[in-house]
């Protein structure tokens, strides 16, 4: 998530900010870079036509407490270096990029190469060190991936062969540092509170809470004339639980609340009320009966339809080549008729908010230094470009600033219909379906499983044993579906539901769409990012009965909610040699 600033003030090629003291990292990079680029080079080889050096600098916060009780709290700082070293040209190069391999969200919550941690002191000679080994190491495994390169074409018939890399216009952004900035001792008596929550609840086996603060700061340069360094903050409040049905059956739900500050989150009494639908959802759930198989009708409602469209829609919005050899054949789909003709979809990172709220993955430039843009990828229907890098396909020369987290990647996605009926309106269409197709339910997807990203190990590990059944749908099992009675609209929540056969087919079924276009957070493995997007009624989707084995509850009662106590041993009686024994009362 990024925080956009209403001014983007220029940094000099230099050394200091504008903002505060000399930018002691700026610097080091700038240095280093200057040099390297005008000296580098191997007796009998090329120099390196492009260098970059990324820094992120990472400061995180995590609590989470189980029933009342605190399991962890972490508090992390870490600074790593990225360091991209291309030999050649832009129509061919070595398409060398060292990369710790988690993106963005692994340096939000530590997960980094040791062998590109920085110092978090802000030593010049030390960061000049570093960045001086590794401009060294990636320079001379640039050179061997560029032998092989030149080496497969001489061997190989390749037509049509895209460039290596695209140009790019330099952009120069600074913005101010940003800074973690939590009452750590107010969210651990937070979450130990909310997860108090799930003790007033005998048939919960796990209730947790968590909360995760992280900032990031990059800085980003290259020798083509960027010089950027942006913030990155993400706060995230999570409550998660499951239980076992009486039938075995295991169910999982959670909700998790993210904002750019903590500030933003909800308050106190809104958590507490959360946390109490969670449980209280769980307890619904065990008393439902168990789905039937389905073909028919569906509306995807609120969060559900944004997860949805980011599951089966996002994937055809995105280039997925990463090397000049990986032929993703994406740019063969352009021009293919993707959804309804009534529908268009806008990724725009430079949308900070919709309807009064904030989006969550804004930004002025992407990860490669390209400046941030709206992009029309699908009009009427019809897929026009992709989410681009400055890795070209075959049709898609140029990037529009959408490198995220080491690929291409949709940022505040806008899913735009141009007919559209009220909620009601929706349903009562969804029943007339039903009934046309001869049919005595029809079935309302209200929320699907998703893990957020401060979720705890435990939680993830409940969560994990529902994921088999995803492997014949492109979207998670739904958690939370009612089954609709045609005769009178009468709602029923149901259990034990999964996907079957959802594809890029069935966005082409999408019937109608409701006026209720919300934006909503999307949870990934690397990023928070938001779809903005109504509710929606697709004409034909198959439910089949879950195929996951059932285990058995625990054998003894959860002690927290035990009921019969044991009492007390006996005190000894005196005995009777003792002179100050107390005679006994008959």
């Amino acid at each position: 998530m990024k925080l956009l600033l209403s001014a983007l003030l220029a940094v000099s090629t230099g050394v200091s900010s504008p903002l505060s003291s000399p930018d002691i990292i700026m610097k080091a990079m700038n240095d280093e870079l200057n040099r390297s680029a005008t000296k580098l080079e191997l007796e009998g080889h090329k120099p390196p036509y492009y260098l970059s050096y990324t820094v992120h600098d990472t400061e995180t916060f995590h609590v989470s407490s189980l029933f009342g009780a605190i399991t962890d709290v972490t508090n992390n700082h870490a600074r790593d270096l990225e360091v991209t070293t291309r030999v050649g040209d832009y129509h061919l190069d070595s398409n060398f990029s060292h990369s710790d391999g988690f993106g963005d969200f692994g340096r939000l919550f530590g997960m980094r190469d040791n062998s590109g941690r920085m110092p978090l002191d802000d030593d010049y000679d030390s960061l000049r060190h570093m960045l001086w080994l590794r401009t060294d190491s990636t320079y001379k495994s640039a050179l061997k991936q560029y032998e092989s390169a030149k080496a497969y074409l001489e061997r190989n018939i390749v037509k049509d062969l895209p460039d290596s890399f695209s140009k790019a216009e330099p952009t120069t952004v600074c913005e101010p540092l940003a800074k973690l900035d939590v009452d750590k001792d107010k969210w651990t008596s937070l979450v130990r509170q909310l997860s108090l929550t799930f003790r007033q609840y005998p048939d919960i086996h796990q209730g947790l809470a968590s909360f995760s603060g992280a900032v990031m700061d990059r800085w980003f340069v290259n020798n083509e004339g960027c010089r950027d360094r942006v913030p990155d903050t993400g706060y995230t409040l999570s409550i998660s639980a499951d239980t076992d049905a009486e039938d075995g059956m295991h169910l999982f739900d959670q909700e998790s609340v993210p904002a750019l500050s903590a500030g933003e989150l909800p308050d106190d009494a809104a958590l507490n009320k959360l946390a109490k639908t969670v449980a209280d959802r769980l307890v619904q759930l065990r008393k439902a009966p168990v789905v039937e198989d389905y073909l028919g009708p569906i509306i995807f409602e609120g969060q559900s339809s944004a997860d949805f469209f980011n599951a089966v829609l996002t994937p055809h919005l995105v280039e997925k080549r990463h090397t000049q050899f990986l032929n993703s054949n994406q740019s063969e789909h352009l021009g293919q008729h993707l959804l309804p003709n009534f529908i268009s979809v806008v990724d725009d990172p430079t949308a900070t908010e919709f309807k009064g709220q904030h989006l969550l993955d804004s930004y002025a430039v992407d990860d490669e230094g390209v400046k941030a843009q709206r992009v029309s990828l699908v009009e009427k229907g019809f897929l026009k470009t992709f989410c681009m890098t400055r890795t070209p396909n075959k049709l898609v020369k140029q990037s529009n600033g959408h490198c995220r987290h080491g690929a291409a990647g949709t940022s505040n996605l806008f899913i735009n219909s141009e007919s559209k009926v009220t909620p009601a309106q929706l349903k009562e269409k969804l029943i007339q379906m039903g009934k046309d197709a001869g049919l005595k339910y029809v079935y309302i997807v209200r929320k699907l499983l998703n893990a957020p990203l401060s979720m705890d190990l435990s939680s993830i590990a409940s969560m994990m044993s529902l994921l088999p059944n995803m492997a014949s749908s492109s979207i998670p099992s739904p958690v939370l579906l009612y089954r609709v009675s045609v005769d009178d609209g009468k709602e029923e929540l149901v259990r034990g539901a999964q996907f079957n056969n959802i594809n890029d087919r069935t966005l082409r079924d999408i019937e109608a769409t409701a006026d209720d276009d919300q934006a909503y957070p999307i949870l990934t493995n690397q990023s928070i990012k938001s779809v903005i997007a109504p509710s929606i009624l697709i004409s034909e989707v198959e439910i089949q009965k879950s195929d996951r084995n059932t285990s058995k509850p625990p054998l003894l009662k959860n002690p927290l909610f035990e009921t019969e106590q044991p009492a007390a041993p006996a005190a000894p009686e005196p005995a009777a040699t003792d002179p100050h024994a107390k005679k006994k009362h008959k």
